[in-house]
């Protein structure tokens, strides 16, 4: 098959040249999937509030997790699959739900999806035991896995040009701000006691956006055609499946456990899981494969794999030891240790929404410059807080900053990585592009847990603070060898520019 590949306007030259009969046909493609009366914004305010509320969920409960055990009486493992349940069926089934909006239509799927999260959010609510929130959160995990890898795939599919990384860059903004923003809606919405209703409302909230969401769907969602020709590939599912979970559940249980026998056969099993997966996909390339060659063996896209994975592990690590300094060392309640989280989210906002400002011929450099603000960040972050301080002025500028720095390493990385890959196959590029991003959040909580609670050896605010600034230190360390990755994408674009 001839490569093809969809520019962003202002994103650097870097397709190969192509048909223009093929041009033209992607370009009738796309402007025939929206209709004229359907504003384009109405269309993204859907998906990006579908997003929200999936990337919502998987932090959300984590502040409500002491109500919900207090409530249901549940042991500490099963608490743990309630708020891991979820994590655990969205990371599996990311790539196997790009491959079906693929095939049966990405507004299909992803309507389908938003209505069967919404059933799920409400089974959680009004979950009558521990046993039944534990099948209701995997169900909504699995809900989440098949609807978002379609948001990308319509934004690629309605949107083109300027408004395409637009799109594109309030798309990473959601992902990323949905982490932190959950710990404080979480928070809120336990200390309201919404009708005497304690944590259910958390899960309940979901249900009339959920409605809303899934019937304008069905009314204005452009509706392309899947690819009724794709034949399902049940051995690719189950090496792919087995490989993330033998990932996944010992980062979410492992620590908590600390690191019992299975988890640690279960992680090394993932590299031969891994090389099966590669060999089994090689050899039916030429078919349906579920990662396809179009997408990983772009150049340079498994360089912007390894900044997202280790900028993601970075940030949601960070996230998580500054929760636990700040409740465990210092005694603040969840609530307002989610506030404290609230310069962070204005920081990666603002760094999202205006990286596009500069000229695109520097959008490599931001990458690189970003995540090295952000370790900056971590380390002043750290000092400010040495020996047990309390958060003040120096804190909240420092979370300020270096989550700005964030946001512009993160803004552009999606819309160059999508710049890169042909149309048709946005859909599994966006899998997994998501996924390695869910596998970078797992990852980090449980390397950066790992060391700090490895250092948290007493129950005072000082030894917490010293726990906190090498564990930050680290942090640093891993956004220095993201830029290193971005740096190297960098050049591999330049290389092709003068090519």
């Amino acid at each position: 098959m001839e490569k093809t590949s969809t520019k962003l306007a202002g994103a650097p030259s870097t397709a190969a040249p192509v048909r223009s009969s093929v041009i033209d046909a992607g370009k009738a493609a796309v402007d025939g999937l929206v209709a004229p009366r359907v504003r384009k914004g109405l269309i993204l305010t859907l998906l990006l509030i579908a997003q929200f509320m999936a990337v919502l969920d998987v932090t959300i409960v984590n502040v409500a997790a002491p109500a919900v055990r207090s409530d249901l009486l549940c042991s500490g493992s099963v608490l743990q699959l309630i708020v891991a349940g979820y994590t655990i069926t969205y990371s599996t089934l990311l790539i196997l739900g790009s491959r079906f909006g693929d095939r049966f239509g990405h507004a299909r799927v992803f309507t389908t999806g938003v209505f069967f999260f919404t059933a799920m959010s409400l089974a959680c609510g009004l979950a009558p035991d521990s046993g039944s929130l534990v099948v209701a959160r995997l169900l909504q995990g699995a809900a989440a896995a098949f609807m978002m890898p379609q948001v990308m795939s319509l934004i690629q599919r309605t949107f083109e040009g300027p408004e395409r990384i637009r799109a594109v860059s309030l798309y990473g903004a959601v992902i990323a701000l949905g982490a932190v923003i959950g710990q404080i809606v979480g928070g809120l919405i336990v200390t309201a006691n919404i009708f005497d209703l304690g944590w259910r409302p958390i899960f309940l909230v979901n249900v009339p956006i959920g409605i809303a969401l899934g019937v304008l769907a069905l009314r204005f969602a452009p509706r392309p055609k899947g690819d009724r020709a794709w034949s399902f590939d049940p051995l690719g599912v189950v090496l792919i499946s087995a490989a993330v979970v033998c990932l996944v559940v010992p980062l979410v249980f492992g620590q908590e456990l600390n690191w019992p026998v299975w988890s640690v056969v279960m992680l090394v099993l993932v590299l031969p899981l891994a090389v099966a997966t590669t060999l089994h996909e090689r050899r039916v390339a030429d078919r349906d494969p579920l990662i396809s060659r179009h997408v990983v063996g772009s150049r340079g896209f498994v360089w912007v794999l390894a900044f997202m994975l280790l900028m993601q592990s970075s940030y949601a690590g960070s996230l998580f030891v500054q929760a636990m300094h700040l409740e465990a060392g210092l005694g603040f309640s969840p609530l307002h240790t989610g506030l404290l989280f609230f310069t962070g989210g204005v920081g990666f906002a603002a760094g999202s929404f205006t990286w596009r400002k500069f000229p695109a011929r520097t959008y490599p450099l931001l990458l690189v410059l970003g995540l090295l603000g952000g370790g900056v960040g971590y380390l002043v972050m750290a000092w400010s807080l040495s020996g047990g301080a309390q958060p003040g002025a120096v804190f909240l500028i420092a979370n300020l900053l270096l989550s700005a720095c964030f946001g512009y390493g993160f803004g552009p990385v999606l819309s160059l990585a999508l710049s890169r890959v042909p149309l048709q196959y946005a859909g599994g590029a966006s899998g997994i592009m998501v996924t390695v991003l869910q596998l970078g959040q797992l990852l980090g909580i449980a390397a950066y847990g790992s060391i700090f609670f490895g250092l948290h050896t007493a129950p005072t605010a000082a030894n917490s603070a010293s726990a906190f600034g090498t564990t930050l230190c680290y942090a640093a360390l891993g956004c220095g060898l993201a830029a290193l990755s971005g740096l190297a994408f960098g050049r591999t674009l330049k290389k092709e520019a003068t090519a």
